[in-house]
């Protein structure tokens, strides 16, 4: 740490429009400002050490630090602080040792007030330990609430780690769409910067005056790229996705500053315009400890607006429930998203959802995706090839050979769009969540109806279909994403089956039922068959609970009268689908996008431009 000169007109007017001190009269903020000393942390830096005694409070002037608790694998992250609010507060009020270890997660200025300052200043006007007192205590609530303390991202640092113009050519695109979505937007290359100690300064009023600033930084190691590292919330690496994955000298500085500071990496690669899909991307993944990764067109708007949404915290995420035939009405809401503009970030689901979002995510329009399932399901023989059962009714030949035609070979890393499925590990009574491997084993192990289909066999443990443990994953895709606007799709019904002429005496004997459905003088009885039972079995897992987490939009497209496994009425449930999802969306999304000419910019306001998989 180091001390720094700050020019009191500049404390003074960053007083003034403070939350916590906006509210005091002038000579009061003069009065805190005359007993302020500004300090330097560089980013790794520790400001605070836990259990030291208390030497003052801080206030973030500029930048970002993170409390915690513990060290190493015992670590605890408890809150973040950003500019204008104030650390250190509580060990000072109660006049105990420090409770957290306060670490600069990039270059920060903060201005300390020292105990002896603070003790006389609030003898000379008590109303100084109002706003401080407020913070403590809208902490101690966000906390017994568990709301998460997280800031807003505020500075990227894009770094190109091959030369040439496709590498280049996704920064400028990328700060095209950023200038376009924020309400104000710095992009800062090497020859931007001033030299000397006045860079410090420079980029703090960079960060003052602007919601975002991208730092543009290149593979070298030098003292322009070590400090976009250490000023970065999330560090975003760009590679040339038709290179040799080898690291570059970069990476091992990024891996250093990452020791100290655990900033978030993310990797985009940018493939030629033409590729159907991307291959081999488990290799560059492999050495690389990475938040996500991007895959991207040269020159394609909706999938570098598709990264920015991402990296800023304002995408939006698609989920699809399980429910057999149902299922396909789903085709028909991403068909209506399309129409209406709405862009679809990241995708996930389970069972017959996870059939929907994986070709989706394939890449293909959704007419496309139309047309492969209902060869699949409709216009092919019937996927249910029935054998001997031993674990299930039918052998799972025909269901895992048209999965692998359609998917082919390709991993999920691959996809254009991230995707995720669950399934229900068995073995270990847990969800299992597929986010890397075999595109076509996954979907398989996701829509396994037990007793229908044999269950996926993976690592030694026993996989059935997800819906019994979750069916509609809206909390997986929020663990994946930051900020993400989560919109949900339940094709999922209530009251699927009806008890009929199942008899009062619980024996029902086989024979008995085929001879009275054959015998032409006799009524058909009404009981539900096993495949039907099976398969409502896999929507248990539907988060009936009040407390569920049902999404930011839900769409429950009505398909309560279609049969689970009704497959021929695939055109009708698609109709359903598309019509619901018009309905429930368009207003939403009007909402969305609606003009806020004085106010902020919306979460996801500029996201319409571009339509899903493009």
């Amino acid at each position: 740490m180091a001390q720094a000169e700050q020019a009191s007109e500049e404390v003074l007017a960053f007083l003034a429009e403070s939350e916590l001190f906006g509210g005091l009269d002038g000579a009061e903020r003069q009065l805190l400002a005359d007993r302020l000393e500004t300090v330097v942390v560089q980013g790794g830096e520790v400001l605070i050490r836990e259990g030291d005694p208390a030497d003052g409070i801080y206030l973030v002037f500029s930048g970002r630090l993170q409390a915690r608790l513990g060290a190493d694998d015992d670590l605890t992250v408890i809150g973040e602080a950003g500019r204008g609010e104030v650390i250190g507060e509580a060990a000072l009020l109660t006049d105990r040792p420090r409770g957290a270890t306060v670490v600069a997660l990039r270059d920060s200025l903060v201005l300390r007030l020292p105990v002896e300052a603070f003790e006389d200043l609030l003898a000379r006007s008590p109303m100084l330990l109002r706003p401080i007192a407020g913070q403590v205590i809208e902490r101690l609530r966000r906390a017994s609430a568990g709301e998460g303390s997280a800031r807003p991202v505020a500075t990227i640092t894009a770094v190109g780690l091959h030369e040439g113009d496709r590498c280049r050519g996704f920064v400028e695109m990328l700060a095209k769409e950023l200038a376009t979505a924020m309400p104000s937007l710095a992009v800062v290359a090497a020859e931007d910067a001033p030299g000397g100690p006045a860079v410090t300064a420079w980029l703090n009023a960079l960060e003052h005056d602007h919601h975002l600033v991208l730092y543009v930084a290149g593979a070298d190691d030098d003292e322009w790229t070590r400090r976009c590292l250490r000023q970065a919330d999330v560090v975003l690496l760009v590679g040339d996705g038709t290179r040799r994955p080898v690291p570059v000298p970069v990476e091992q500085v990024l891996a250093e500053h990452r020791r100290r500071v655990p900033v978030p990496v993310e990797l985009v690669l940018v493939h030629p315009p033409g590729l159907k899909v991307p291959t081999e991307t488990h290799r560059w993944l492999a050495n690389r400890d990475l938040r996500r990764h991007h895959h991207v067109r040269e020159g394609a708007v909706g999938d570098v607006a598709r990264v920015g949404r991402l990296l800023t915290d304002r995408g939006l995420g698609l989920v699809l429930s399980g429910g057999g035939a149902r299922g396909m009405a789903e085709i028909g809401v991403i068909r209506a998203m399309g129409e209406l503009g709405i862009p679809i970030d990241a995708i996930g689901g389970t069972s017959a959802g996870s059939l929907v979002a994986g070709a989706f995510a394939r890449g293909w329009p959704i007419d496309g995706v139309a047309e492969v399932l209902r060869r699949g399901m409709v216009t092919e023989s019937n996927p249910l090839d029935l054998t001997l059962p031993v674990s299930s009714i039918a052998s799972g030949r025909r269901i895992s050979e048209r999965l692998q035609a359609a998917a082919g070979e390709v991993d999920i890393e691959d996809l254009w769009i991230d995707f995720f499925c669950v399934s229900t590990n068995l073995s270990r009574m847990e969800p299992m969540v597929h986010r890397q491997g075999r595109a076509w084993r996954a979907i398989r192990a996701s829509m396994s109806i037990p007793g229908v289909f044999p269950p996926v066999a993976q690592d030694g443990d026993v996989l059935v279909d997800g819906g019994l443990v979750d069916n509609l994953p809206v909390a997986e895709m929020r663990r994946g994403h930051d900020g993400i606007t989560a919109i949900a799709v339940d094709v999922g019904v209530r009251r699927g089956l009806r008890a009929g002429d199942l008899p009062d005496s619980t024996v029902m004997g086989g024979w008995r039922i085929l001879v009275d459905r054959i015998h032409p003088r006799r009524r058909s009885p009404d009981i539900v068959g096993i495949v039907s039972l099976l398969a409502r079995l896999t929507e248990l897992g539907g988060g009936s609970s009040d407390r569920a987490d049902r999404g930011d939009v839900l769409v429950r497209p009505d398909v309560e009268q279609f049969p689970i496994l009704d497959f021929d009425r695939f055109d009708e449930l698609v109709k359903v689908g598309h019509r619901e999802g018009l309905a429930a969306l368009g207003p939403w999304w009007d909402g969305v996008r609606g003009p806020a000419p004085d106010g902020p910019v919306h979460p996801l306001r500029g996201a319409g431009r571009s339509t899903p998989g493009g």
